[in-house]
């Protein structure tokens, strides 16, 4: 059984990929890196695509369901749909609440090679069920990451997991929420920390990083919008987003209870954010696969979250991993005006720009790869500063969502058909 690797808020550090025949049409300019090409994967019959994804307002989600005990993720290599059955305990609650009209209220997502469901408590004010999916040959992930607000703090919590049921081939294990919790970010599954660090949180059962008060990120406002992790030479970073546009890192230390928060945009490179930043919800993180001495990060701010405003756009910060305090550069990499690093001294000016970004993904070749919010996916090839587009078929003028793909290059874009009202998924290279 091949692994589930598709990742829809994950980093995506895994293999390489094969592409198919041209769909939509695509633009690139003189000089400049190959348009991306988009490939139809149909959704099997009878499965139909899960609602909202976390996180992420006007988005898709590629994983299908067909309301019997069945998921089907699209797999890149083959370019088809696969199919694999639940176990017991998580169809039966995804079987009641599509029977009960609610499975737009089910949160689904995929985080490296683990897909994750968050399920409403049918008690009123309880916290949500999260289970993750693994293959029953991959090790059981120990800990996962979540954003949340709980007794009006905005935390960032590690949970450890406590307990696993199987099925064949797959095996579903539940992470229990501190009580009180509300979940406002994606999930991240398995942040990599070393095995003292993962015997503490074994021990513990929780770790909480607070964004506010004495211990939190310097000018944190709102409420925890994103979260991603990375594993830079050996550390691990966490990075959060917020609903006012603010974007925190957490360096994760030994002892845990000793990591500490950096702030991107409140801290030294105040004066380059404050010339280019517009801030907003931050929708959505993504880390750079790239230089091991060099920290990069990307993220999208949606300026006004749950509608489709026209200014949404995708900034990059470059920091080095021995100095995480004092950023190198700092990008609005969706403008086309020149801009100028005063850490660098270089000045760098992007082409062809997307507008209207509704997702972001990079892939484990740091290309960056854009869904709008009228149907198209941009491409910002590694090296290059000119983006390159296609615009997808079937249909597809509204939002699209960018994630990963089951090999880790390229990305999988979905979006809803206006002439059929359905999910369409492509491969995108």
């Amino acid at each position: 059984m091949k692994k589930i690797v598709i990742n829809l808020f994950a980093i995506g550090l895994i293999g390489a990929s094969i592409i198919a025949c041209s769909s939509g049409s695509s633009s690139q300019g003189p000089g400049g890196s190959a348009a991306p090409v988009a490939v139809n994967v149909p959704v099997p019959t009878g499965f139909t695509p899960f609602g909202v994804s976390p996180s992420a307002s006007d988005s898709t989600t590629p994983v299908a369901y067909d309301g019997q005990g069945s998921v089907a993720i699209p797999n890149a290599t083959t370019g088809q749909y696969e199919v694999f059955t639940l176990p017991a305990n998580i169809n039966q609650l995804l079987f009641a609440s599509s029977n009960a009209g609610s499975m737009q209220s089910i949160q689904v997502g995929v985080s490296g090679s683990n897909v994750t469901f968050t399920i409403p408590s049918a008690i009123v004010g309880g916290e949500p069920q999260i289970f993750v999916l693994t293959l029953l040959n991959q090790a059981t992930p120990t800990q996962i990451a979540v954003g949340a607000v709980n007794s009006n703090q905005a935390p960032v919590v590690l949970v450890a997991n406590a307990g696993t049921t199987q099925a064949a081939g797959i095996q579903a294990t539940n992470y229990p929420l501190p009580v009180g919790a509300n979940i406002t970010t994606n999930i991240i599954v398995n942040p990599k920390i070393n095995n003292l660090q993962s015997a503490q949180l074994q021990a513990a059962g929780e770790a909480t990083f607070p964004l506010t008060g004495s211990t939190g990120c310097t000018g944190w406002t709102g409420q925890p919008s994103t979260i991603q992790m990375a594993v830079y030479s050996g550390i691990t970073y966490v990075g959060a987003g917020s609903s006012t546009g603010q974007v925190c890192v957490l360096t994760v230390a030994n002892p845990v209870n000793t990591s500490s928060w950096t702030s991107l945009t409140s801290g030294p490179n105040t004066a380059e954010v404050t010339s280019r930043y517009v801030a907003g919800n931050v929708n959505q993180f993504q880390f750079y696969a790239g230089n091991p001495s060099a920290l990069y990060g990307y993220w999208n701010v949606k300026n006004t979250p749950d509608t489709q405003p026209g200014t949404n756009q995708v900034y990059r910060v470059t920091s080095s991993t021995s100095s995480i305090n004092q950023p190198q550069s700092f990008w609005n990499t969706t403008i086309s005006t020149p801009q100028t690093s005063s850490s660098l001294g270089g000045s760098v000016t992007f082409s062809n720009v997307p507008n209207g970004v509704n997702t972001i993904y990079t892939d484990n070749n740091n290309n960056v790869y854009v869904g709008t919010l009228t149907g198209s996916v941009y491409k910002l090839t590694s090296g290059f500063t000119q983006w390159t587009s296609t615009t997808l078929t079937s249909g597809i003028t509204g939002p699209v969502t960018v994630t990963a793909t089951t090999t880790g290059t390229g990305a999988t874009a979905t979006g809803m058909s206006a002439s059929t009202g359905k999910v369409q998924t492509y491969t995108v290279n």
